[in-house]
């Protein structure tokens, strides 16, 4: 029986440090589900925000260590897979969802690097300064976005608080212009709609769609920003739409993802370590 490709989330790479499992050891629980890591570009980033706390660094040096024996494959970031499936649109190439050999070395060394304990001021002013980013703009789209919903349920004070399928469902016609918003600058309104058309043949593209519609439905539901912790979830949703499993220890999460890709097939973290 061939192995399938599992996204390890990284409360998974925690839950392994947590268990005192190094790499090596999680490489031989993978395979006894008959599968191969995979990680994201996304999840890198979160494991080495616990260098910015002094007291984490300690525990960053064991995640990176487990990351570096554990020698997974690095799946693309969301917008180099939205650039490959324009691509496929265009021309019919196939996507290569992974880091091509060049780049795969710069990860590895990089990730080598830090399990060394070398997280330089570098290093640590780009998470910061992407922090401050999602800080920044995420809250905005969200308040503007509650406000619009707002004037349009005084205007049909009758419409009850739909549901995230509900709100999908409604969106019908205006999906393909949402398309064309994500992706602006990549394609023209006409592809958008050729995409949104052959959907399920864009994996990528079909999960940030859901995934930005699903946060435009908290906002309406529960009329407040969804918290920045979501923007890393779908993020790591998105990586891993060229995946056949996600595994997380996270239960909100893995609720979430059938609604976001229905074609990722979730392993919860005790299902995983038992």
């Amino acid at each position: 029986m061939p192995f399938k490709k599992a996204y390890l989330e990284p409360s998974i790479i925690n839950r392994a440090y947590g268990c005192g499992l190094s790499g090596l050891k999680l490489k031989e629980v993978l395979a006894k589900h008959l599968l191969t890591p995979a990680i994201g570009l996304n999840a890198i980033y979160e494991m080495a925000r616990t260098f910015l706390n002094k007291d984490g660094v300690q525990i960053g040096v064991a995640l990176f260590k487990i990351l570096w024996e554990l020698d997974p494959s690095y799946q693309l970031s969301p917008e180099m897979l939205y650039d490959q499936e324009i691509i496929k649109l265009r021309i019919g190439a196939a996507v290569l969802p992974f880091l091509d050999e060049l780049n795969l070395a710069a990860t590895k060394q990089e990730v080598w690097r830090i399990a060394s304990g070398n997280f330089d001021e570098k290093a640590s002013n780009s998470i910061t300064s992407r922090e401050a980013e999602i800080r920044e703009n995420h809250p905005k789209f969200a308040l503007n976005y509650i406000k619009e919903v707002n004037e349009t349920l005084k205007s049909n004070p009758s419409e009850r608080l739909p549901t995230f399928e509900k709100v999908y469902s409604d969106l019908g016609d205006q999906l393909p212009g949402l398309i064309y918003k994500l992706l602006e600058d990549k394609l023209s309104i006409y592809e958008a709609h050729e995409i949104y058309h052959r959907i399920d043949s864009f994996p990528a593209i079909r999960t940030t769609l859901r995934s930005n519609v699903y946060l435009n439905a908290i906002c309406i539901i529960h009329q407040h920003v969804p918290g920045k912790d979501k923007i890393d979830d779908y993020r790591h949703i998105i990586e891993a739409s060229y995946c056949d499993i996600f595994v997380t220890d996270d239960a909100q999460l893995s609720r979430t993802i059938p609604r976001i890709n229905p074609d990722l097939q979730v392993l919860s973290g005790n299902q995983f370590f038992q």
